[in-house]
């Protein structure tokens, strides 16, 4: 009796821990730095930039992408647009040389920076004008971005003609180095707009 009474209890209490109910604590997949760098893209950012005169573009970035076709498959986008022409632009964070970069693709010029951080709202870096239909790169010009910035009206539309018209550019050398760098860079995020 002492036997099936202890073995009744074992029953009881098996049962009742398949029955209980746990609260389970989902497992939250870890972020990869590739997208936590893309992460901090995401904002409304008033690129600022002198030729000559001083240039403004306004661009909002609302949407991170996973890209999954091509040599950039796995790697992550922001894409938006600018707030001025409502073209579409599109950001990433380029792993190969640890900054970022912003195209603007436009009909007259494309507009190109590449910049990083140097504090959670600000950005340093270069502005490139690219001119079509031979996709000439101007050399770097200084710029420097603000996130949350209040929206100016955009005069970058003035660039397009001014710039093209008056020859004010100085361009890279297609057989530098840095042409390489800012090309390659380019074209991926081109490739990338490509496919909205």
């Amino acid at each position: 009796m002492k036997k099936f009474l202890a073995f009744a209890m074992m029953v009881a209490s098996f049962s009742a821990c398949s029955n209980s109910s746990y609260n389970a604590v989902p497992v939250v997949p870890e972020k990869s730095f590739n997208q936590r760098q893309n992460e901090k893209l995401l904002g409304k950012w008033q690129m600022n930039y002198t030729i000559i005169s001083n240039f403004a573009d306004s661009y909002n970035l609302t949407k991170l992408s996973l890209s999954t076709s091509g040599s950039s498959a796995g790697e992550y986008y922001v894409d938006g647009i600018n707030t001025y022409s409502n073209n579409l632009v599109v950001a990433s964070y380029y792993a190969k040389d640890s900054n970022f970069s912003l195209l603007d693709d436009g009909s007259v010029l494309d507009r190109f920076f590449t910049f990083d951080f140097s504090s959670d709202n600000v950005v340093n870096g270069c502005f490139y004008a690219i001119i079509h239909p031979k996709d000439d790169f101007s050399s770097c010009y200084k710029m420097y971005g603000t996130k949350n910035a209040i929206k100016t009206a955009g005069n970058g539309v003035l660039l397009d003609y001014k710039l093209v018209n008056l020859g004010e550019l100085g361009f890279l050398s297609p057989q530098s180095i840095a042409y390489a760098q800012v090309r390659q860079k380019y074209q991926a995020l081109k490739d990338q707009l490509k496919q909205k």
